[in-house]
Order: structure tokens, then sequence, then C-alpha cells
């Protein structure tokens, strides 16, 4: 599921590159923005991601936009990207076309097809779901709590609204 970068070159000018390595103590060293063909991000942290592939091992990145996003073992507050890997991590809010998840947790997911192996997720919006997950809001869950919630407004102004 998840591909090792095999030539990586790591670069002190990170924006003149057309691949980046970076790599960050577990001290809590962390990088603001990155932009780049790929990037790698081990043991580290950084603010804004944009790349074509972005990889994360141990590591967290606020927000990441690429076309292909692999996570071991990290995080990501936000990811937007084509295809998402995820495995043994997290991330807050995943915008993808196909995600695919082991052993992670999502809080908002949102894409085509949601492929969930032994993971668990607050929100999830797809047209094809499969897997064992576990999920708190489901798209039939919402629609039944939509229509619940609209059954009892309604009622709640026939029954209280306004009197001339």
């Amino acid at each position: 599921m998840l591909t090792p970068n095999h030539s990586r070159r790591r670069h002190k000018n990170p924006m003149m590159s057309s691949e980046i390595h970076a790599e960050t103590s577990t001290s809590g060293t962390s990088t603001e923005r990155l932009s780049a063909e790929t990037v790698h991000l081990e043991q580290g942290m950084a603010s804004l991601v944009e790349a074509n592939t972005v990889i994360v091992s141990q590591g967290g990145i606020q927000a990441a936009k690429a076309e292909t996003i692999t996570v071991e073992q990290g995080g990501i507050g936000q990811a937007q990207a084509n295809d998402i890997f995820l495995k043994n991590g997290g991330i807050g809010v995943a915008q993808s076309k196909r995600l695919s998840v082991k052993d992670g947790r999502l809080g908002i997911a949102v894409g085509q097809k949601i492929d969930i192996t032994n993971g668990q997720a607050l929100i999830l919006l797809a047209k094809d779901i499969s897997g064992d997950v576990q999920a708190t809001l489901t798209p039939r869950l919402a629609a039944t709590f939509g229509a619940s919630l609209g059954i009892a407004l309604g009622i709640v102004l026939l029954l209280f609204g306004r009197r001339k």
C-alpha cells in the first residue's frame, strides 16, 4: 500500500529542487511551507505542503494538497488529493477521489470511493464506502437525522410560530 521513495536527495534550499526530502528532529522543529514535485517528510512537521506526491512517515502536516498523499504513522489536519493512502495514522478532514485507510482514523472524509480496513471515522460522505469502518455519521444516518430534525422543527414552528 505504501511505497518508499527510492531516489531521496537532501537540499539546503528546498524551493530550488524538484524533489524535497524534509527531515526534522523529534524535538518539534518545523517547516512553514514546502512546495515541490515530491515531498517526503520524516519525523517532522510542516504547516503547508503543496506537491504532486506527499509522503509522511511519523510526521505531521497542518494542510496538504497533492495528486497523491501517503501517510504512515503520522497525521494531517486537512488533506486534499486524488488518492490518499493512510496507515496507522489520522486525518482531520480528507477530500479525495479515492481514499484507502488501514488502522487509521478520520474526522470528516469526502470522496467518491472510500475503503477502510479496521478504521474509525466521524463523518463519511462518498458514493462507494467499503470495508469494516465504524462511522458516526454515514450518508444514510445523515439523511435520517436531517429528516427528523426538519419534522421536529416544523412541528415546533406550527405550535409556537408567530402569532399576530
